[in-house]
C-alpha cells in the first residue's frame, strides 16, 4: 500500500483552482436565463394591436371571442387577450359582364379583424409581445385561442 506524499503549495494551489472554478461554473448554471434578453433595466409597455385572418367560415369566426387569451403557437406564449372582434363579409376582385374589376362577395367567408391587448418590451431590434414573440407588422403568426387555431396578419400596433 503506498503513502501519499505530502501536499507542496503548487498542489494546494491547483485544488483551490478547481473548486473556485466548480463554484463559478455552478453559479453560472443556475443564474444564466434569470434576465435573458430583456435586461436588467427593460420594462413593459401597455399595447394595443390589431390582427386579421381574411377567407374563413364562420365557424371560425364564432370560435374566436371577445375575452379569449391569444396565444403563439410556435412558442405557446400567451401573446395578449382580445379586447374587441369585427367580422365582415369576405370581398373577391372579379372581371364584370362589361370588363371592369369589381369586389364581389364571396358566400361563406368572411374577414375577421381583432384587437388584442398586450404588453411588449422595447429591445434592440424590435418589439417583442410579453417579452418573448417579436411583434412584426404585416407578418402571418400562427395563433390559437381555446377554440381556434387561425392563422392572423399582424397589422398595426399602439401603445395605450
Amino acid at each position: 500500500m503506498k503513502k501519499f506524499k505530502k501536499l507542496n503549495g503548487l498542489d494546494i494551489f491547483i485544488i483551490v483552482i478547481i473548486v473556485i472554478a466548480v463554484i463559478f461554473g455552478a453559479y453560472k448554471a443556475v443564474n444564466i436565463n434569470r434576465n435573458k434578453g430583456t435586461g436588467s433595466e427593460a420594462s413593459y409597455i401597455d399595447v394595443e394591436y390589431d390582427a386579421c385572418v381574411e377567407r374563413v367560415r364562420m365557424k371560425t369566426v364564432d370560435a374566436v371571442n371577445v375575452g379569449d387569451l391569444l396565444y403563439d403557437d410556435t412558442t405557446g406564449v400567451c401573446i395578449g387577450e382580445i379586447i374587441n372582434k369585427e367580422c365582415y363579409p369576405y370581398m373577391e376582385p372579379e372581371i364584370s359582364e362589361n370588363g371592369e374589376a369589381v369586389l364581389a362577395q364571396e358566400p361563406n367567408y368572411y374577414v375577421l379583424k381583432i384587437t388584442v391587448k398586450s404588453q411588449v418590451i422595447d429591445k434592440e431590434d424590435g418589439y417583442y409581445l410579453n417579452g418573448v414573440v417579436e411583434f412584426k407588422s404585416n407578418s402571418k403568426m400562427e395563433t390559437y385561442t381555446k377554440y381556434a387555431q387561425p392563422i392572423f396578419t399582424m397589422l398595426d400596433m399602439r401603445f395605450v
